[in-house]
């Protein structure tokens, strides 16, 4: 009983999103899907990306404070070959995207989406990034080598969803599934972040740390009452 209450008390639900700073980036296919986000699916006209499960936010199983919001990505050096850096640093291919989907802390995705909130990626990384390779230009990562590298080191900076295309474009904010998810058009910037209880509706919020202590005490609660019983 005493282990199963310490074990509860020391859960905790983390979210580090740093407003800037390098990220890890690849991609994948989402196509016509709905992301984890559930955000209308207009948005997927235009550049759009999952982001790692710490950057997300994700509690129980749907949507983020990471959902909707809009990161400036500039690539830098090559993963999956360290020799090759972009020496032309004023022709950095250069991305603004909206987050509608979430990239899990599990396998296969470990190498790149399960950061914590005191352990980056193997890379160094608190924030990883994957690509709707079916939104943005076929051309988009560089081919040096003449095949697809895939795997890079970027730059990031969140700024207002206004910079992002798809900004107030037909079907590209609101929900797919009414009060399923969380997609702000513009969330930091409105003051709309989405709640890490994931459920429809927006907190305000201006931080990236968020702390849950109603959370903790429901799990304090349910510790004490199972220690009662077990003994």
């Amino acid at each position: 009983g005493s282990l199963l209450l310490l074990l509860l008390i020391s859960v905790t639900f983390a979210f580090k999103l740093p407003s800037s700073g390098t990220a890890t980036v690849t991609h994948y296919l989402l196509g016509d899907n709905v992301g984890a986000c559930d955000c209308a699916t207009g948005a997927n006209k235009f550049p759009v990306a999952a982001i790692n499960q710490n950057a997300f936010g994700q509690v129980n199983g749907t949507a983020g404070p990471g959902c909707g919001r809009c990161f400036n990505i500039v690539l830098n050096t090559a993963i999956s070959d360290q020799n090759y850096t972009i020496a032309d640093t004023s022709n950095r291919p250069e991305i603004t995207v909206k987050i509608v989907d979430l990239c899990p802390g599990l396998a296969p995705n470990l190498e790149w989406c399960a950061q914590t909130d005191s352990t980056p990626n193997p890379h160094g990384a608190w924030v990883h990034f994957d690509l709707s390779q079916t939104t943005i230009p076929s051309n988009w990562f560089p081919q040096p080598f003449g095949y697809d590298i895939g795997q890079w080191l970027a730059t990031y900076t969140e700024v207002s969803c206004t910079e992002w295309a798809g900004y107030k474009q037909p079907q590209t904010s609101g929900l797919a599934v009414a009060g399923a998810g969380c997609c702000p058009a513009n969330p930091t910037y409105d003051n709309q972040t989405c709640p890490m209880s994931g459920s429809s509706g927006t907190t305000t919020s201006t931080s990236s740390r968020l702390s849950f202590d109603r959370a903790l005490g429901t799990l304090i609660f349910i510790a004490l009452l199972s220690v009662i019983y077990l003994y």
